[in-house]
């Protein structure tokens, strides 16, 4: 188990504080201080220290030729420390963050997992060191969920202490693979909680995620190897079983998603045949596979022109009935209708792209008196001529239906 030392540093200032910048590159090239509304491609950026301004790295070159120079500083286990960043176009004029732009941060491929944790804020990356190592970081431009621009990879190392820890009070989740923070502990005691939160998983995904157990002065427990400590996770007593399955690594837990729902999940640090601390339980939820529509529970008809439901179904399987009536029409009239299909865990089934809804009259119904039009996320319906028929709404997926709704009766009177 290690302490880090009593000099140990923590920078969080918030970017607003920073004094203006200069960027200077190889050459002493002077670029602009402001941001600029319009601006060109990213080319380059330089990290500053958020609590100080200092500039600490900055890139040089293009293409296969960029490099850093300068460099992050080195850093003791549970220093944490808060990196801002300008990126820059090829004039030399800063592209604004905080917008449609966004810094962030992630391991570069193949770099090792478990030295640093990394929390992104947007216009700026928290860097905590867990473990003595070196890892390998890349901060990209994100913009509109992919990144436009990512930098090459930079050097953090971590120095390691060898000091005792004290009672652990809380626990820290992070991506083994990403080294983001996921979820923490705050609070103590009866009061105690998680902050973050674990993604959602879909069927068949599987996550690594490092724990870090800490004592009251944020010292961590040194976890697997020839450690006495190990994590170990388990259900929550009363959890749904069957929606995923832990398999415990000593310094790490694998989380396999293996089939829809939630449930929740404790960590715990095992010593000597016993748990010495237990963290509150923490919710997992899987989604179903992708492509796959989940079992529907509940069919929604929803006005399209007001927003209000119609009439929806009770019951499941072959007990599923609508429950209300569908308002009757006049030949002429015409209403455009909304289709909600939702699985057993109440989630909606997103429509118009991979799904869709269709409808149709039943085999029995009499022709020319409804005109329907599907539309992928709706369905119009027109009133032709008097007479009562019956429409079955289809959940489809491609060229074949999921679900077929209970046929619904649909009458259309005299004016």
């Amino acid at each position: 188990m290690r302490n880090p030392s009593a000099t140990r540093w923590k920078r969080w200032v918030w970017l607003a504080s920073l004094p203006t910048l200069a960027l200077v590159s190889a050459c002493d090239r002077n670029s602009p201080t402001d941001p600029v509304d319009e601006h060109g491609e990213p080319v380059g950026m330089e990290l500053l220290d958020q609590a100080t301004g200092e500039r600490l790295a900055w890139t040089h070159g293009t293409g296969a030729s960029i490099h850093w120079d300068g460099g992050l500083p080195h850093l003791d286990e549970g220093d944490e420390m808060a990196v801002a960043a300008r990126f820059l176009d090829a004039e030399g004029r800063e592209i604004p963050l905080g917008g449609e732009f966004e810094l962030r941060a992630t391991l570069a491929p193949g770099a090792t997992s478990g030295v640093v944790a990394l929390t992104n804020h947007g216009d700026h990356v928290d860097i905590e060191a867990l473990e003595e190592g070196e890892a390998q970081l890349v901060f990209q431009l994100f913009h509109g969920g992919h990144s436009d621009w990512d930098s090459p990879p930079i050097a953090v190392e971590v120095e390691g202490h060898n000091d005792g820890v004290g009672q652990v009070v809380g626990a820290e989740l992070i991506d083994r693979a990403s080294g983001e923070r996921l979820a923490w502990t705050d609070g103590t005691g009866a009061d105690i909680h998680w902050d973050g939160g674990l993604p959602h998983l879909h069927v068949g995904d599987e996550l690594a995620v490092n724990v870090r157990f800490l004592d009251a002065e944020g010292n961590a427990v040194t976890l697997g190897g020839d450690s006495d400590f190990s994590v170990r996770a388990g259900l929550a007593e009363g959890a749904a079983e069957g929606i995923v399955e832990l398999a415990d690594h000593g310094d790490h837990v694998d989380i396999e998603a293996m089939g829809a729902g939630e449930t929740e999940v404790v960590f715990s640090l095992w010593h000597d045949g016993h748990s010495d601390f237990d963290a509150p339980a923490i919710e997992v939820e899987v989604e179903p596979e992708t492509g796959d529509a989940g079992d529907i529970s509940r069919v929604e008809i929803i006005n399209r022109d007001t927003g209000e439901e119609i009439l929806h179904t009770d019951g499941t399987g072959d007990d599923m009935v609508w429950d209300g009536t569908f308002p009757h029409l006049h030949p002429g009239e015409e209403i455009e209708v909304n289709v909600v299909f939702k699985d057993s865990q109440g989630r909606v089934v997103e429509l118009g792209g991979e799904f869709t809804v269709e409808a149709n009259l039943t085999e029995d119904s009499a022709e020319g008196v409804i005109a329907l039009a599907s539309h992928g996320d709706h369905v119009d319906i027109e009133a032709e001529a008097v007479g009562e028929v019956k429409v079955i709404f289809s959940l489809m997926h491609g060229d074949h239906a999921d679900f077929d709704a209970p046929p619904l009766d649909i009458e259309v009177d005299e004016d």
